[in-house]
């Protein structure tokens, strides 16, 4: 399904990464890092094809795998899709999808701060680590030890922490649960009915919610435990192999402030 214009408002470069600010500066940051300049679409629910060559997701949930197989990536609120994703495979939206285009508004829009492009790119370092420790989940043998761990991989991205315990807002339904664990529809209704009478985990409204277990009986409560420690190790993996990528973009950003600094110097 192709993309479909939102003509509500347009997207801002602080909409995108509201930590773009400190590139920026402040007094920058009110004016031309709130100026609603870039396009924003919002995929229909189901098969989506892109029109676009990047983007950064506003609100939702997007799936990219082949139909019916494996997912290569799951991108949220916060997460760029570049042209190399774009062509990973069949793209999947959820509801309430909303993305701003990445073109050549945004390229002139960025121009005066070569370093907005050095920190999108180690946001994309990032996000990869991300996607491994999501792979990494979906390989439990366990239907409810994999069912858990894909959705705390997905709470310690974009999960909120609330008095119960933790609850997810991007539009995650059965449908894109069945594919990011790989649980069929059936199995996956019963896990989710057995960890719903465990008190682990419930949908409320449009949300999950992951609670505390102050009930838990203690095999459940071990196992619980078990499984957060074994998500974190992973996601402490995935994010320490990408230290030198990091640090590479981080130098490219250091260097471009060099050279501006420089520039301004010879041109002074």
């Amino acid at each position: 399904m192709n993309d479909l214009a939102e003509s509500a408002r347009a997207a801002s470069l602080l909409d995108i990464d509201p930590t773009l600010a400190h590139v920026l500066g402040a007094r920058v940051a009110v004016t031309t890092g709130r100026l609603p300049l870039l396009e924003v679409v919002a995929p229909a629910p189901g098969s989506w094809t892109p029109r676009a060559s990047r983007f950064a997701v506003l609100d939702g949930l997007l799936l990219c795998g082949d139909p019916g197989g494996e997912i290569s990536g799951a991108f949220g609120p916060g997460d760029l899709i570049g042209t190399g994703d774009l062509a990973a495979g069949t793209w999947t939206a959820g509801p309430r999808v909303r993305l701003a285009v990445i073109d050549e508004s945004f390229t002139t829009l960025i121009r005066p701060w070569p370093q907005v492009e050095a920190r999108m790119a180690a946001r994309a370092a990032r996000q990869e680590a991300a996607r491994t420790a999501l792979r990494a989940a979906a390989r439990q043998t366990n239907p409810q030890e994999r069912l858990l761990a894909v959705v705390w991989s997905l709470v310690a991205r974009w999960g909120e922490q609330s008095q119960k315990g933790f609850r997810l807002r991007i539009g995650l339904d059965a449908a894109a649960l069945t594919r990011l664990t790989g649980l069929g529809p059936e199995l996956l209704e019963r896990t989710l009915r057995a960890l719903e009478g465990e008190h682990v985990m419930r949908t409320t409204g449009d949300a999950w919610l992951l609670t505390r277990g102050a009930g838990h009986a203690d095999t459940l409560r071990r196992r619980r435990d078990e499984l957060r420690h074994r998500v974190a190790e992973q996601l402490a993996f995935a994010r320490t192999a990408q230290q030198d990528a990091l640090a590479v973009f981080e130098r490219i950003e250091l260097t471009f402030a060099d050279g501006l600094e420089e520039a301004r110097a010879r041109g002074g």
